[in-house]
C-alpha cells in the first residue's frame, strides 16, 4: 500500500510539473505571437511604407536623384528611425528566448538605415562608388533578416506558433 501511495504520488508530481511546463509554452507561445504581430506591428508598416517609396524611386522607377534624396530624407531613412527606437523599447520582460529575434531585427533596420544614409551621402556627393557601398550594405542587411527569419521560424516550430502563408 505504501509503494501505491509512492507510485501516486510520484505520478501527481509529474503530471503537475507536465501541466506547468505546458501552461509556461503556451505563455511563451502568446508572447512570441505578441511579440510579432502586436510590439512589432507599427514598425512593420512603416517598414512597408519605407520599403514601397525606395521601390518607387530607384531601378526602374527611377525619376532622378533629387526625388530619391528627397525619399530617402523624408521618409525612408526617419521610418527606420523609429523602427529601430520602438523595437529597442520593447521590454520582453521574463522570455529571454526572444532577446536574439528582438536583437536581429534591430541589427536588421540598422544596416538598412546605414545602407541608406550611405547613398544618400552618395547622391551628395556624387560618388558611383558609394552607391554600391550602399547597395553592398543592403545585401548585407538581407543576410541578416535571413538570420532573423530563421531563428522566428525556429522559434515558431519550439512554440507550436502557425501561421499563414
Amino acid at each position: 500500500m505504501n509503494t501505491r501511495k509512492r507510485i501516486l504520488s510520484i505520478c501527481l508530481v509529474v503530471a503537475v510539473v507536465f501541466g506547468m511546463t505546458g501552461c509556461v509554452d503556451s505563455e511563451k507561445q502568446d508572447r512570441l505571437i505578441q511579440f510579432i504581430n502586436e510590439d512589432l506591428a507599427e514598425e512593420f508598416k512603416l517598414e512597408s511604407e519605407a520599403n514601397d517609396l525606395y521601390a518607387q524611386n530607384t531601378g526602374d522607377n527611377f525619376k532622378g536623384d533629387e526625388e530619391l534624396y528627397n525619399a530617402l530624407t523624408e521618409t525612408v531613412i526617419p521610418n527606420y528611425e523609429k523602427m529601430i527606437a520602438g523595437a529597442s523599447d520593447i521590454d520582453l520582460g521574463e522570455f529571454t528566448e526572444f532577446s536574439e529575434l528582438k536583437s536581429l531585427i534591430i541589427q536588421y533596420w540598422s544596416k538598412k538605415k546605414e545602407a541608406f544614409e550611405k547613398i544618400c551621402d552618395a547622391i551628395e556627393q556624387q560618388n558611383e562608388t558609394m552607391i554600391e557601398e550602399g547597395n553592398t550594405l543592403l545585401s548585407n542587411a538581407e543576410t541578416i533578416y535571413e538570420k532573423f527569419k530563421n531563428e522566428r521560424d525556429k522559434l515558431y516550430e519550439e512554440y507550436n506558433v502557425i501561421t499563414k502563408e
